[in-house]
């Protein structure tokens, strides 16, 4: 965890570093265990073994529960550091790590998850963050 000492006035981060770079911090964790993934994947492509295949599973668990938004995790930090993050990062990691689970190329997996992620983001942007930045209609 990180933790900071807090400025001397409201919404000051006195040591620069802030709630997005708190949330880039957080994203670091689920990223490195999906890069876990891909390398126990291959390693099992070569020598199949049944713990490998548990440690992936075990990856797969602890990857997608850490992207939840419940405030000890990493994913709440992802969440309130940045939405837009949390809704472009969120499925993507999620649909890579599910697809990681199926009998299909690796590479294949990281391209539709990244197909599956541009769609729900700008899905999210249309609906909710248009408005921030063009205002209402």
């Amino acid at each position: 965890m990180i933790h900071h000492i807090a400025g001397h006035r409201l919404g000051f981060f006195r040591y620069g570093i802030n709630y997005f770079g708190q949330a880039m911090v957080a994203m670091a964790g689920p990223l490195f265990s999906l890069m876990l993934i891909i390398l126990l994947k291959a390693l099992y492509a070569f020598f199949p073994n049944s713990l490998i295949e548990k440690a992936i599973i075990f990856n797969v668990v602890y990857t997608i529960t850490s992207l939840l938004p419940i405030p000890p995790l990493d994913g709440s930090k992802i969440y309130f550091g940045s939405r837009m993050l949390y809704a472009f990062a969120l499925p993507a990691i999620v649909v890579a790590t599910i697809l990681m689970i199926v009998k299909i190329p690796i590479l294949f997996a990281l391209v539709l998850s990244l197909l599956v992620a541009v769609v729900l983001w700008l899905t999210y942007y249309i609906s909710f963050e248009k408005d921030v930045w063009f205002g209402p209609k």
